[in-house]
């Protein structure tokens, strides 16, 4: 049986798919540009990420130069092919909480007293309809799934404040 893929190698992976040949320094741009805060990016997590990864056999490395630096061209295996589509299909995993800053803080909130509490939602519903207007950031097309699942995700948001907000 194949090993289970960390959330990490499965969006490494997911990213291979949408854009095979990017190199290991494209994959930490994509996820520094993420408009998610739970992928950093970091050359720590990334890095060694990738070397399990082709270890295992289910990502192919070609060199490549990029300029004067030399560098490798990433691509799916078979085998990471099946393990990206086995993993994108564990669909207890995928409608998981997962990390929310929202979620994790909300109970805080509630417990504020009356006029703190309403102060923070303004804040919030501020902060979200910023956010809204920016989207998409740059570089992410309106056609991709992270931006419609943000916009959805900022407007049930927005909703639950105002629900707060009227009781």
């Amino acid at each position: 049986m194949t090993e289970r893929l960390t959330d990490l190698e499965g969006a490494i992976l997911s990213l291979l798919i949408k854009c095979e040949g990017v190199t290991a320094y494209g994959i930490r741009t994509a996820f520094r540009r993420s408009p998610s805060e739970f992928w950093s990016g970091s050359a720590g997590a990334i890095y060694p990420a990738i070397a399990r990864l082709e270890a295992r056999g289910l990502v192919i490395a070609k060199a490549a130069n990029q300029g004067k630096r030399k560098s490798k061209d990433l691509s799916l295996s078979t085998a990471g092919r099946s393990a990206v589509v086995a993993w994108a299909g564990q669909t207890d995993a995928a409608c998981g909480a997962g990390f929310d800053p929202f979620r994790v803080r909300a109970n805080v909130w509630q417990g504020l007293p009356r006029g703190q509490r309403d102060a923070v939602y303004r804040d919030l519903a501020k902060a979200i309809e910023a956010r809204l207007a920016a989207l998409p950031p740059t570089g992410m097309s309106v056609d991709d799934p992270a931006y419609t699942i943000e916009m959805a995700q900022q407007r049930a948001r927005l909703d639950w404040l105002k629900a707060q907000s009227s009781s």
